[in-house]
């Protein structure tokens, strides 16, 4: 469904493109045909990456994955612009307000309204791509009715969607590490996605070194999420544990005779004909009078954490849907498809994660890692 949705949008908003950028561009002679031979490689470039994804990474697959991420954004930014140009043509022609310039040399406006186009794009998407390294520390308090043995509070960390690859090598992951150990965690939650299956192997190898330097009183906790499955689950799970991360995967752990933390598989990539685990039965030997933290992937289906007697869920996945405005969309595809949320005795959080995927840039959201101060009850 996914690749045909694409496909569909692909394909309606190239065609639009290239009939306005044809027509913009009338009387360029070469010019006109070196930019259409030149965009449509790039074009297909986000397909050509879905379909060398699998197996071994090298520098070719990484360098389509590049373009592929950055194309969506591309395509996107030069729809809104160009249908701007073209409601201003329609509002212009009922009610007149463009300069004399402009209607006396139709083909001049053409030209100079392309190169603005582009120019306002590629503006738009650069300045998401830096904005994007920006990562900030969103705290807040949280308040668990429950005793957790002797343990009145919890210094909680939590971040998801890490990908590192393209964007996101290890050399900048070591300064995400150190500003979480700057927090002085309690325990810290890494909910799914944190590694890219188009990442070089040099990064593979050098990232387990970087994820044991993070400090936590009771450990690293990770769930998995869809990337994990994307690279091989097996693959994902022995890379947890060279980097000494505890991987949850349809589990409940008691930490410190005090609270629970569960791992759920992620819901779209379990295998073939096999049913996500019923959350109940992951929970069957849990103290439900101890808190109860669900790390969850995918925000989805949130009353079967609520009618479980969940406590606190996180999840993340959705990146806040990254960039305007396709944030729009986001908050309205998802129950809770960003920040903090409630649904009867159970909490929420969707955190926009630390890292960007495709494409890689972010307008309207900032990369976050989550402190949480839980309070019990004492």
């Amino acid at each position: 469904m996914f690749f045909e949705i694409s496909y569909i949008l692909y394909l309606s908003g190239n065609v639009y493109l290239l009939w306005r950028g044809w027509k913009a561009l009338a009387g360029t002679g070469l010019f006109r045909i070196l930019v259409f031979i030149l965009y449509l490689p790039f074009s297909y470039t986000f397909f050509l990456w879905h379909r060398l994804e699998r197996g071994e990474p090298s520098v070719f697959k990484e360098t389509i994955c590049a373009l592929g991420s950055f194309y969506p954004g591309v395509l996107l930014y030069l729809v809104l612009f160009t249908e701007l140009v073209d409601l201003l043509r329609l509002i212009d022609h009922f009610f007149p307000f463009f300069p004399r310039w402009i209607r006396e040399n139709r083909r001049r406006a053409g030209r100079a309204a392309f190169f603005a186009v582009v120019a306002a794009t590629l503006t738009v998407v650069f300045a998401g791509l830096f904005y994007a390294r920006h990562v900030r520390v969103n705290t807040m308090d949280i308040a668990i009715d429950k005793k957790a043995g002797g343990m009145e509070s919890l210094n909680l960390v939590f971040l998801s969607d890490i990908h590192v690859g393209p964007y996101m090598r290890v050399s900048r992951l070591e300064k995400i590490v150190r500003k979480i150990n700057s927090l002085d965690p309690d325990v810290v939650l890494i909910v799914g996605d944190i590694l890219n299956e188009e990442a070089l192997t040099p990064e593979k190898e050098k990232l387990p070194d970087t994820l044991t330097k993070i400090r936590a009183r009771f450990g690293v906790y990770a769930s998995m999420g869809n990337h994990e499955h994307f690279a091989g689950l097996k693959n994902s799970l022995e890379l947890l544990g060279k980097s000494r991360i505890i991987g949850l995967q349809n589990k409940a752990e008691l930490v410190a005779d005090s609270f629970y933390l569960v791992g759920r598989s992620n819901r779209s990539y379990i295998a073939h004909n096999e049913r996500r685990m019923p959350l109940k039965d992951i929970l069957k030997d849990v103290n439900m009078n101890l808190p109860v933290i669900l790390m969850d992937h995918q925000p989805v289906h949130l009353e079967e954490a609520a009618e479980a007697g969940v406590d606190l869920q996180l999840s993340g996945h959705t990146h806040g849907g990254s960039f305007f405005p396709v944030t729009l969309v986001n908050d309205r595809l998802y129950e809770i498809g960003r920040g903090y949320g409630r649904k009867m005795n159970t909490q929420y959080y969707v955190t926009v994660g630390v890292g960007v995927w495709s494409p890689p840039i972010r307008i309207g959201t900032t990369s976050e890692i989550v402190q949480m101060k839980v309070k019990f009850r004492s």
